[in-house]
Parts: C-alpha cells; structure tokens; sequence
C-alpha cells in the first residue's frame, strides 16, 4: 500500500502505535479533519518512503518524536496544522532532508527555532503562525536560500527587523501579532517580495521609501504600529501595490498626492493617524473598491499543488 487517504470523516480513535510497521512502504498519508486523540507514534519514523503526510485538524497532543523527525527523510511535505502539539522542534535529531512544505501552524510549541531545520535545505515553505514561539529570530535563518513562503505571526517572537531575511526569492512574508520593535532598515531589499504583513508589532521610525518602489510588493500591512514620519513620497509610478494598510500608527504629515500614482491599490486604508492638511482630490479618480484580488499563493494552494505533483510521478 503506498496511498492512504482517510481524510475528513469522523474517526475518533488515537493512531495505532505500530502503524510504521504495519504500513512501511506509504508514500501518501492523509489523516487530516477526524477527531484523532493522543500522540504521533514513533513508528512512523520506520515510513523511509513517506513524502506527503497531513494529520492536520486533530486533537493530536505531545511533543515530535525523534524516531519521526530523523527517520523520514523522504518526507517533502509535513502538514500538522490546528492540533493540541507542544514542545520545542527541530533539534540536532531533526534529519527531514527532502522537506519542501512544513506547516506547523495552530499548535502549542514553544522555544525557539532550532538548528535543525538548517538539513531541510530545499524547505520552500514554513508556517509556523499561532504557536508560542519566543525570542529573536537566530541569524542562521538567512542561510535558507530556497525559503519563499514565510508565515510566523501570532507568537511571541521580539528583537529587530529580521533583516537576515533579505533574500533574492523570498515572495510573502508574515511575521505579524508578534512583539518585534525597532524601526525597518532604510536599505531593506526584497527584489521578489510580494507580501509584506508587519501589523501588530511594536515597529516606530519611518517607513523606507525603497519599500514602495519594489517591484513585485502586491500588499504592504503595517497596522497598529508606531510609524511616523513623511509616507508615500516617494511612490513610483511602476508600483504594483494592490494593498496598503497602514491604520493606527503615528503619521502626521500632509497625504501625498503621489499616493494617487498607487492606480492598482483597491484597499487603502490611512485611518487612525494623524494626517493635516487637504485630502488629494485626484482620490476620487483612483478605483477603490471590490476588485478582485488574488493573493500571492495561498497555503491550500501551495499544498494541493504537492499533492498534484506527488499523483503526477505515481502515476
């Protein structure tokens, strides 16, 4: 058997201990939206050809195995998202080579990123949003070259701007709901990104220029902070901003009628500062409104497109 997909049903039951063994040659494993209870069982560290496995939406508590985390090492994709699963991850037991997708999101963990994570050298994506992660993001973080996707937001993760994620392929970036302060570096630089989520932080100082003239940025969030100082001056006109939040800072300058250059925002939103002087009148001609926007890619869609790619090459 290489395909066991018994996803979204109302199974109520702990998974077998001994299921490593009885199924070692699984390729697909999808337990994903059941009512699964206890632990993740060591066995299925014995699974060496398991690439995909989704045990995500369960009540699944405890910490990872190590027998689990050294010994699937073919595993591409690991989706554990909205359990009850707790402990630090990624220790020097960590061996998860292959992993492209790493979705640990709506859990319990605590600590900090550990070195670990460094053997999964082609990891694309990493969720690890709504845990309780603490303290400063480690520096070897910027040796992840392959890393695009980045989703860290509701932990209790603080320091400066992650500037060691400056990186030629980084495309969205989510550390949001976090306690991070500091002011953003004047020559922060991400050719690629098209995502860049800051709300809820403690950021202040002002906001670099550079960051409205990037070229692929498609939403710019940075709500309930304490920025100030002079925005929007220094828009261009190749921007391809659809998404500008920038509520509840500390803005007090006049509004630029260079945020009119800004022709394909449909959500702007400059409430709760503290602006003066006239509102831009060429406002009225810009197209606000329900135009569709389609996000940079979702994580469902990051998945199913593994998903595809795995039943393409068994097939």
């Amino acid at each position: 058997l290489q395909v066991l997909d018994i996803s979204s049903n109302m199974i109520y039951d702990s998974i077998q201990e001994d299921i490593g063994i009885v199924f070692p040659n699984l390729r697909y494993m999808n337990f994903s939206s059941n009512h699964f209870q206890g632990t993740i069982p060591s066995s299925i560290g014995e699974m060496k050809s398991l690439q995909i496995l989704d045990m995500s939406f369960n009540g699944l508590y405890g910490e990872l195995p190590n027998s689990f985390l050294g010994g699937c090492y073919s595993l591409k994709v690991l989706k554990l998202s909205n359990n009850q699963l707790q402990g630090g991850i990624f220790s020097k037991h960590a061996n998860l080579t292959s992993l492209v997708g790493l979705f640990l999101d709506g859990n319990r963990f605590i600590g900090s990123l550990e070195k670990g994570l460094l053997k999964s050298k082609n990891l694309t994506l990493l969720d690890i949003s709504d845990n309780r992660f603490s303290g400063m993001l480690p520096l070897w973080i910027g040796k992840m070259s392959s890393l695009s996707y980045l989703y860290m937001s509701g932990n209790q993760l603080k320091g400066p701007f992650p500037f060691q994620l400056q990186s030629p392929w980084l495309e969205v970036m989510d550390i949001s709901h976090n306690s991070f302060s500091g002011s953003i570096p004047r020559n922060v630089d991400f050719p690629s990104l098209r995502e860049l989520r800051l709300q809820n932080n403690e950021f202040m100082g002002s906001v670099p220029g550079s960051l409205f003239n990037a070229e692929a940025l498609e939403v710019l969030d940075l709500r309930n902070n304490n920025l100030s100082g002079k925005i929007l001056n220094s828009v261009g006109e190749t921007s391809k901003l659809r998404v500008l939040l920038l509520r509840n800072n500390s803005f007090q300058t006049h509004i630029s009628e260079k945020v009119c250059q800004l022709s394909e925002v449909g959500l702007l939103d400059l409430s709760h500062n503290k602006f003066k002087g006239p509102i831009p009148s060429c406002l009225s001609k810009m197209s606000f409104g329900v135009e569709r926007y389609d996000r940079v890619m979702s994580l469902d869609a990051v998945f199913d497109l593994s998903y595809i790619t795995f039943f393409a090459k068994l097939s």
